[in-house]
């Protein structure tokens, strides 16, 4: 097929569009306020140098 390369970087650009969420940042007030900063961070995906 000779459509199939072209289709491949279009489905990938698709799927990256559909998938960006958009992200925002709180007041560094509240940050003050709160006493923490808090991140995600999936518990079974930790990095390397944090596994005992």
């Amino acid at each position: 097929m000779t459509h199939l390369p072209l289709a491949r970087p279009l489905l990938l650009a698709a799927a990256l569009l559909c998938g960006a969420a958009p992200a925002s940042a709180r007041n560094l007030s509240v940050i003050k306020n709160a006493g923490t900063v808090r991140l995600c961070a999936h518990p079974n995906s930790l990095p390397f140098a944090s596994k005992t």
